[in-house]
C-alpha cells in the first residue's frame, strides 16, 4: 500500500570515490557525502500529550522455537495483554547479516512471498516497504539495490536500510545519478524502472523490469552493445534488450536529437548521503529505533494496534526481523486488526538486543515465513491465513 512520502534536499550532494557494478552498460551504485538531511520538527503539543501504551513484555517461553545452528533462531510468542484478542509476536534472527540478508524485487512484478520462502537456502522472508500500485502490478516508494545492481530507484531522494560489505546495517537516504551520453551529449537519468515517467526526466529501464515492454506512451531510444538501435516513439512497443538498457520519457524534445546508430555510454549509479558502501538495500516507512531510543509514536493514529513489521539490528551484525499481529486468521470482511503499535514493536526489539529499527509496510501486506525442518510454515499468522501479493520482500538466507 502507499506510504507517506518523505521529501529530503537534494543540495549539498559531493561526490566521492565508490564501487562501479557493471550490468553490461555500468549500471552501478557510488556512496557520495553529504550533511545528513533535516529531521521533522519534534511532536506537536498535542501528540506529546497523548499517553503511550504500555509496552509489551514477552513470555520467558515462546509458543514455538525453530534453530537453524549458527545461532540463527526463529521464535513465536501468542500471549494475551488484558486488551481484545491475543498478540502473536514473530521474531527471526541472525548473528551477523553478512552474506545472508538481503532485498528480492521484480519491478513492477507482484509476487506471493511463499515462492521467495521455498529458495534454496532461505530460512525466513519478511515482506519490505510500502509501495505503489502502477499499471501491470506495484513498486516500491524506496529505492532497491541488490549486490550493487541499481535494480528500482524512483525520482529524488528516498530513505533506505543498507548492507555494507562487512554485513552491518544502517539507514540512510538514496537516489540516482548518472546518465547516458550518445554522440558528446549527456542525457541525465532520474530513476530505474520506475514506470512513473514523466514529461520532464529520463527513465532508465534494465533488463530487471520484468514486462514485456516499457510503460505506453513514451518517446524511447533502446541501447545495446555501445550504440542507439532503435529510437521509437510513444506508439510504438518497446522492449528492453537482453543486455542492453532503455531510456524513456514523455517529452519529445529531451530525445530528439537521438539517432540510430549513435554510440552510448550508460552510466548510471545511486548516490547515498554517507561515504560507506552499500551491497544491498531497499525502502522502508521510517526509523522507530536509533541508537537505543524508542521513537514516540504516540498520536491517536499510531496507538491504532495492527499488523506491523520490523526490521531491526545492532552494532555487533545481528539482525532481527520482526511482526505482530492478533494471531488470527483475517475476519470475513478482510480487514486486518489487532497486533501492536509501532512504539511497542520496536520495544520489543530493544528488548531483544537491537538498537536500530525501522518500519515496514503493516496491515494486510505482514508476512513471514520460517522453514522449519525444511518445510515453509507461515509464522506471523496461522497457515492458510490469505498471502497478499508484495513487491519486495527481505529475505535471511543460510549462506
Amino acid at each position: 500500500m502507499p506510504g507517506p512520502a518523505y521529501p529530503v534536499p537534494v543540495t549539498g550532494v559531493r561526490r566521492a570515490a565508490g564501487t562501479v557494478a557493471s550490468l553490461g552498460l555500468a549500471l552501478a551504485v557510488t556512496m557520495s557525502s553529504a550533511p545528513a538531511p533535516a529531521q521533522p520538527a519534534g511532536p506537536s503539543a498535542s501528540v506529546a500529550a497523548t499517553r503511550c501504551p504500555p509496552a509489551l513484555v514477552l513470555p520467558k517461553t515462546p509458543t514455538t522455537r525453530v534453530s537453524w545452528g549458527e545461532g540463527r533462531w526463529a521464535r513465536m510468542w501468542e500471549f494475551s495483554t488484558g486488551q481484545r484478542g491475543p498478540v502473536r509476536i514473530a521474531v527471526a534472527h541472525a548473528p551477523s547479516a553478512q552474506g545472508s540478508l538481503s532485498p528480492v524485487v521484480e519491478p513492477p512484478e507482484l509476487f506471493d512471498p511463499r515462492d521467495v520462502a521455498r529458495g534454496r537456502g532461505v530460512l525466513a522472508t519478511l515482506n519490505g516497504d510500502y509501495f505503489e500500485d502502477v499499471p501491470g502490478g506495484a513498486v516500491p516508494t524506496g529505492a532497491v539495490l541488490i549486490d550493487g545492481e541499481v535494480v528500482f530507484a524512483p525520482r529524488g531522494w528516498s530513505r533506505v536500510v543498507a548492507e555494507r560489505s562487512s554485513g552491518k546495517l544502517r539507514t540512510t537516504h538514496a537516489a540516482v545519478e548518472g546518465g547516458a551520453t550518445i554522440d558528446g551529449t549527456s542525457y541525465p537519468v532520474v530513476a530505474v524502472n520506475d514506470p512513473l515517467v514523466s514529461r520532464r526526466d529520463i527513465v532508465l529501464f534494465t533488463p530487471r523490469w520484468q514486462l514485456s515492454s516499457v510503460p505506453k506512451g513514451v518517446h524511447a531510444v533502446v541501447v545495446a552493445e555501445g550504440k542507439v538501435t532503435r529510437v521509437a516513439t510513444p506508439r510504438s512497443r518497446v522492449s528492453v534488450p537482453e543486455g542492453g538498457v532503455v531510456l524513456a520519457t514523455k517529452s519529445a524534445r529531451l530525445l530528439r536529437d537521438v539517432v540510430k546508430g549513435a554510440r552510448a555510454t550508460v552510466d548510471v549509479r545511486l548516490v547515498a548521503k554517507d561515504d560507506r558502501s552499500i551491497v544491498n538495500a531497499a525502502g522502508h516507512g521510517g526509523s522507530v529505533m536509533r541508537k537505543g531510543e524508542v521513537a514516540r509514536l504516540c498520536s491517536e493514529y499510531e496507538n491504532l494496534r495492527r499488523p506491523r513489521a520490523s526490521l531491526a539490528w545492532n552494532d555487533e551484525g545481528e539482525v532481527w526481523m520482526l511482526t505482530s499481529s492478533s494471531g488470527l486468521p483475517d475476519p470475513p470482511d478482510g480487514v486486518r486488526v489487532g497486533g501492536s503499535t509501532k512504539r511497542q514493536l520496536a520495544q520489543v526489539a530493544r528488548s531483544l538486543g537491537a538498537t536500530d529499527a525501522v518500519i515496514l509496510d503493516g496491515g494486510g501486506s505482514v508476512s513471514m515465513f520460517v522453514r522449519d525442518r525444511g518445510k515453509v510454515t507461515r509464522f506471523d499468522l496461522p497457515g492458510g491465513t490469505y498471502v497478499r501479493p508484495i513487491p519486495v520482500l527481505w529475505t535471511l538466507t543460510s549462506s
